[in-house]
């Protein structure tokens, strides 16, 4: 279902568009990434004018989602899902690249410190959400869990609910122990305002 979801999403988005841009002239496909010098700026203006506009990311955010979602929601039941959607991620960088160099036109530069937090509160829900959904479905469909019921004297469900906690707990801590970003990263970040808010200084004092 992954597959032929993405399959028909990157029909959607990338192979009709491109059909229609290009029908009548498909030589244009072939010419719209070459360099700047090979052509004037005049001409490549007028090439992207026939372009469709990319408007924002949130579909490519929702498309991540909706396949990490698949991915591991039920990941219990197939265990090769992660591995089809690493396979999918890939395809997915080249859909994307191949829609935004000859389907979109040159979207214009919006700075970010990073993702937005809504789509990192909304993959920390899931994250949790798919720990609770795989021991569920691990209670309906796996004979060992039975036999840890019965060793341990517990009802199944009850089990379930112990082990699903603790897990939950394990994510929990990670969350809180491993940092977003690396401190190394973080260090040279710092760093790298320092050096412009010191360099800023000089230059203001040597105007003043």
């Amino acid at each position: 279902m992954l597959t032929v979801n993405k399959t028909v999403e990157n029909f959607l988005e990338v192979f009709i568009p491109m059909f229609l841009i290009y029908r009548n002239d498909p030589k244009k496909l072939f010419q719209s990434n070459k360099s700047p010098s090979s052509s004037s700026w005049q001409q490549q203006i007028s090439d992207e004018k026939n372009l469709y506009i990319y408007e924002h990311t949130y579909y490519d955010c929702l498309e991540l989602f909706i396949q990490y979602g698949y991915a591991f929601l039920f990941v219990s039941i197939w265990p090769w899902a992660p591995l089809v959607a690493a396979i999918n991620s890939i395809m997915e960088v080249r859909m994307d690249a191949a829609k935004l160099v000859y389907c979109k036109r040159r979207p214009f530069q919006k700075s970010r410190k990073s993702i937005n937090n809504a789509w990192i509160k909304s993959f920390e829900v899931l994250s949790i959400i798919i720990v609770i959904s795989n021991f569920l479905t691990l209670e309906l469909v796996s004979d060992r869990v039975q036999s840890l019921s019965f060793y341990f004297n517990l009802p199944t469900f009850k089990l379930i609910v112990y082990v699903e906690h603790i897990f939950l707990t394990i994510v929990l801590i990670f969350w809180y122990v491993v940092p977003d970003i690396p401190r190394d990263i973080h260090h040279r970040l710092n760093r790298r305002k320092y050096l412009q808010f010191t360099t800023i200084n000089q230059d203001d004092k040597k105007f003043n």
